[in-house]
């Protein structure tokens, strides 16, 4: 099984599809690449669940600072359930998904960010 999470943003609060991670249980891998990144951008993109479709109950369990000039196509941090052990994979009713907490950089900023789940 595997859910994959994509976020394309510009903007501060920009958030990516959410995805049925309730069926994870046991040990699981998430894993996350830069697609893209403009040049000289900054981003701070945090991977979050929730078990309400993200109104209210929303939980952060990993952030990928992204610094300038990391480039296209680089992995970031890889963790696995022991290292989050308060992610609620899992659970019935919980979703994920990745949220830019911030983007800096010259007007027109971009970054592009896929975390895989398996």
């Amino acid at each position: 099984m595997t859910a994959t999470l994509t976020l394309t943003s510009g903007t501060t609060g920009s958030v990516s599809s959410a995805q049925d991670v309730s069926a994870f249980t046991g040990d699981w891998t998430t894993s996350a690449v830069v697609v893209s990144c403009s040049p000289g951008s900054t981003a701070l993109v945090a991977l979050q669940t929730s078990n309400d479709g993200f109104a209210s109950d929303i939980q952060t369990i990993w952030t990928y600072h992204i610094q300038p000039g990391t480039g296209n196509s680089v992995p970031l941090a890889a963790f696995r359930a022991y290292q989050a052990r308060a992610a609620r994979f899992g659970v019935a009713s919980i979703t994920a998904r990745l949220k830019c907490e911030e983007i800096d950089g010259f007007g027109g900023s971009t970054v592009s960010v896929t975390a895989t789940i398996s």
